[in-house]
């Protein structure tokens, strides 16, 4: 609900291609129910900035979500968006990974 109250679009680039340019100390970890992904929000506004499921002890997803409204610059108007139930799990991007 969070996500949708807040209007957080993800994407999901691999971990390795993520460089969050030195920002990650200006950010304030919290591990929502049910323990997936710790999410990083701006120690500033509160924004949803970034998650790490691959903190999780089981749930190691390769993946780095990160909201695309806290990239400065990023016109959304050009992305091309595939949408995924992320009530159900059952779609998207961490199907693949036991969610």
């Amino acid at each position: 609900m969070l996500c949708i109250q807040n209007a957080d679009m993800w994407i999901y680039p691999p971990i390795a291609s993520v460089d969050m340019l030195d920002t990650e100390k200006n950010l304030t970890n919290y591990l929502f129910h049910p323990k997936r992904a710790y999410h990083d929000f701006c120690g500033v506004c509160g924004v949803d900035v970034v998650n790490r499921v691959d903190l999780h002890p089981t749930f190691k997803a390769p993946v780095r979500p990160i909201n695309v409204r806290t990239i400065d610059g990023l016109k959304l108007d050009g992305l091309d968006i595939d949408k995924a139930d992320g009530w159900s799990m059952e779609s998207g991007p961490y199907k693949a990974y036991n969610v």
